[in-house]
């Protein structure tokens, strides 16, 4: 009787758990607890379905309340998938010519990051993007990547502002604005500015992080503010800004008769804040106030005044 004994190349074994490990989706990765500290995710063949820029400011400079971008990167964020589930990628600035919109790539010495599941898939300056075959799409899965990348923000008033845990969009009149703080998280440092905003008789604050706290937001303007999300603190109900958050200032110009009682100084050098007989304040430049400053000496200034909210541009004698 004659036993065959077959001997079978460690290559073979080699090939054929590189071919399991290709059949392992986008969601198991993600999804899936590794086993090792050591544990290196499988190739992972994907489509790109949306890609766009995304600046990120990695350093500030501090001055006088005031703050400014001192070193600023310049990364890519993209939406890929697998023809089943769609996730978002970071490239940063030394590897954004890697991938291009719509073509097919088998991604490799990619890694995890996250302390629980779903993990993140964290593109390095060692991953390797080969060319790969096409990825089955649908219309749904480019309309989800679009998403991804430019999240809705529904529009809520600022009563009901608290509600939901999605992004939203508000809109009020600016009645206090913080000087710029330097706040420091771990090793970084940034910027941090708030705002209230008032819509009809609901003061909401609203704090503005990194990007978002060097926007000029004018005192008395009326602006509309999206992809915030809702807070409670200490300090009640608050609304923070997002790398998605932007800004608008919305017109709301006013030609009227006025009768000025009082003036005051601000925090601001050249700034001035103007009583009006109904109770009102309203902010002017000072050089614009100064011709008609002495006549207060004599009792209120009855004028002419053209406003864009709470922001004088213009008056001229009745």
């Amino acid at each position: 009787m004659y036993i065959m004994h077959l001997t079978i190349p460690v290559a073979f074994f080699v090939t054929f758990s590189s071919i399991c490990c290709y059949r392992m989706d986008l969601h198991t990765i993600r999804t899936t607890k590794p086993d090792s500290p050591y544990y290196r995710p499988p190739p992972l063949q994907v489509q790109v379905l949306a890609i766009q820029d995304q600046n990120k400011v990695i350093s500030w400079e501090f001055n006088d309340n005031s703050a400014k971008p001192n070193l600023t990167k310049h990364n890519k964020i993209a939406a890929v998938t697998d023809g089943k589930t769609v996730t978002k990628i970071t490239l940063y600035e030394d590897i954004t010519t890697k991938i291009q919109l719509g073509q097919n790539y088998m991604i490799r010495n990619y890694t995890l990051t996250g302390q629980s599941p779903p993990y993140y898939i964290t593109i390095t300056k060692s991953t390797q993007f080969f060319r790969a075959a096409p990825v089955t799409i649908t219309e749904a899965l480019i309309q989800e990547g679009e998403a991804l990348l430019n999240p809705h923000s529904a529009i809520s008033p600022l009563a009901v502002c608290g509600d939901t845990v999605n992004f939203i969009t508000v809109e009020g009149e600016v009645t206090e604005v913080s000087a710029v703080k330097k706040v420091s998280k771990g090793r970084e440092a940034m910027p941090l500015k708030n705002i209230t905003l008032q819509e009809n008789t609901t003061q909401v604050v609203l704090c503005l992080w990194r990007e978002a706290a060097v926007q000029d937001v004018r005192l008395g303007s009326h602006v509309k503010v999206s992809h915030l999300k809702s807070r409670k603190s200490s300090y009640g109900l608050q609304l923070h800004s997002t790398t998605f958050t932007m800004f608008e200032e919305i017109k709301t110009s006013t030609d009227e008769m006025a009768e000025v009682v009082g003036v005051m100084e601000t925090d601001t050098p050249g700034i001035l804040q103007l009583l009006m007989a109904n109770n009102e304040v309203c902010q002017i430049e000072a050089e614009k106030w100064w011709p008609f400053d002495a006549q207060l000496d004599k009792g209120p200034v009855h004028v002419h005044v053209c406003k864009e909210g709470k922001q004088i541009v213009s008056l001229h004698h009745v």
